[in-house]
């Protein structure tokens, strides 16, 4: 059967609901106290914990089908917390918890992009199985709860004044990814050295490969060399940071947290200054 294209209507369909419980999620929670965030946040992150953990047993590659072939299956490195919105989901549940700013730099920064990133660029991997078996497939609601939870609680931090994005978070966003990447790339490399996984299939962040996705597909074209193909998308991420954080600032702040970004002091650091302190939200308005 033909898989649905991009932008198709169900495609749009999906990209609908994840705004709408988004909308809510921040409407809700912005009035109730701090008290009811935190266990409202906490609980969401716990929960998209679970729903990952639940592809052992659910998932297209789960643990009995490993365990029936020593632990040499092709695809089995999924159940791996390894790619970006899967580990970016302990990131997201350890920032409600701790409320640490580096944890909310990269919840808000990196996930926020990179789930929303996967919405647009990738629905073919979510969307398969919605046309092969209608709504009776566990990883297209592993896919979309995850994805719709690394979206819609980062905002929700900023809609409750649980963290104020400033431009130079921007610089840390962008290190943190681009090291991620690299981490993940080394790991995949292993993994596939040492024949863990059969065909050479580790391929974390997609960083050994572009796996036929089209956007990363097209860079890989012109830059066929592992990892190095996906740097470029490095600065226009970090150019992104910056411009989605210029409408949180007030008029008179911005030419200050320029000079801040640009600062001797931020870049030796490379961002990373003043990170130890947890967040404090601003006082919540009560009902």
């Amino acid at each position: 059967m033909v898989i649905p294209h991009r932008f198709s209507w169900q495609h749009l369909l999906i990209l609908a609901l994840v705004a709408v419980f988004t909308i809510v999620l921040c409407l809700v929670m912005r009035r109730r106290s701090e008290l009811v965030q935190r266990i409202v946040f906490i609980t969401l992150g716990v929960t998209g914990v679970v729903v990952f953990m639940l592809r052992w047993l659910f998932g297209w590659h789960n643990i009995f089908t490993i365990a029936e072939s020593g632990w040499r299956v092709g695809g089995g490195y999924s159940l791996f917390p390894l790619e970006l919105c899967h580990f970016g989901l302990f990131i997201l549940m350890f920032a409600a918890i701790f409320r640490k700013r580096w944890l909310f730099v990269f919840a808000i920064y990196v996930n926020v992009f990179w789930a929303a990133f996967a919405f647009l660029a990738f629905p073919r991997g979510y969307m398969y199985p919605v046309e092969t078996n209608p709504l009776g497939q566990w990883m297209f609601y592993d896919f979309f709860i995850i994805h719709t939870l690394l979206i819609a609680l980062p905002i929700a931090f900023i809609v409750c004044g649980w963290y104020r994005p400033k431009l130079r978070d921007a610089l840390p966003a962008a290190i943190m990814l681009l090291l991620t990447g690299l981490g993940v790339y080394i790991i995949s490399v292993i993994f596939n050295h040492i024949e863990l996984f059969t065909h050479g299939l580790a391929n974390y962040m997609y960083t050994v490969y572009p796996s036929g996705q089209p956007i990363l597909q097209w860079i890989f074209d012109i830059i066929p060399i592992p990892f190095v193909f996906g740097l470029p998308l490095i600065p226009l991420f970090f150019i992104l940071y910056i411009l989605v954080t210029l409408p949180f600032l007030k008029k008179d702040e911005r030419r200050e947290q320029w000079r801040d970004l640009w600062s001797r002091d931020n870049l030796k650091t490379l961002g990373f200054k003043s990170y130890q302190k947890p967040e404090t939200p601003r006082s919540v308005r009560r009902p």
